[in-house]
């Protein structure tokens, strides 16, 4: 069973969502067991004996511990604020100094904006692994999350490649 300190050190991606936004002590909610059934790698981010069980809520949860590449440092966002006001469509609010993100997620299907107005900044925090959790069954090592993040890599390799110039 994991202790506190091994608890607190680690991150987690569950597969719902807590209403919650900041720090918890995880050892009084969370007791993460490592499982013993070994996970096949196929090529992946995902290490190949690193499994772990839980229970939420009478909810069994598999996770597997995924550590990206060197070159993908992951951060946590923090909520700031919460406006009640309807932003513009333009995000004049955004500002890349400050690393503020005003979360576009659209809750009516119509503007693409969402009227709560949820400011998200980056905290100081970086994520170097983190456990990707999947109810009852362990995720697979092709599991559609990791292959977002794997294609935004991608993505993200290629937009900062230089451009070679003929001349």
């Amino acid at each position: 069973m994991a202790t506190l300190d091994d608890t607190t050190k680690q991150h987690h991606l569950l597969p719902f969502a807590i209403d919650l936004e900041g720090p918890i002590d995880a050892a009084q909610f969370l007791s993460v067991i490592p499982s013993t059934t070994p996970q096949i790698n196929v090529g992946t981010w995902v290490d190949a004996c690193a499994r772990r069980s839980t229970v939420i809520m009478g909810r069994l949860l598999e996770g597997i511990e995924v550590t990206p590449p060197d070159n993908c440092q992951g951060h946590v966002w923090t909520l700031e604020s919460t406006n009640t006001d309807t932003q513009s469509e333009t995000n004049s609010d955004y500002d890349d100094d400050y690393e503020e993100h005003i979360d576009d997620e659209d809750s009516n299907g119509a503007s693409g904006m969402n009227n709560t107005g949820k400011v998200w900044s980056r905290s100081t925090t970086t994520v170097d692994s983190f456990i990707l959790w999947k109810k009852d069954v362990a995720p697979s090592p092709m599991d559609p999350r990791l292959n977002a993040i794997e294609s935004w890599m991608n993505i993200a390799d290629m937009i900062h490649k230089p451009i070679p110039i003929n001349q």
